[in-house]
């Protein structure tokens, strides 16, 4: 799965970040796991947090700062 954010948690309706963490370990399936491959996009992105997931996940952060650099990882991250 591929994540495109600024990976800020500014709903104050969401699960948050360390519940999202618990929740994607309780969840895992070895025999049949999906890695989140985060894209942090923007100068303000939570780079931090979307680390977090892709790595809860075994997935891969990458990120773009500009439209410019948008395709080069979305290219990136969909050929892991």
């Amino acid at each position: 799965m591929v994540l495109l954010s600024d990976g800020r948690d500014d709903d104050p309706g969401s699960i948050g970040l360390e519940k999202l963490l618990r929740t994607l370990e309780r969840e895992r399936d070895t025999a049949h796991p999906v890695r989140v491959y985060t894209i942090a996009y923007g100068g303000q992105a939570d780079r931090a947090s979307l680390r977090r997931i892709a790595q809860a996940t075994q997935g891969r952060s990458f990120e773009a700062s500009s439209p410019a650099d948008l395709q080069r990882v979305l290219l990136a991250s969909l050929t892991e």
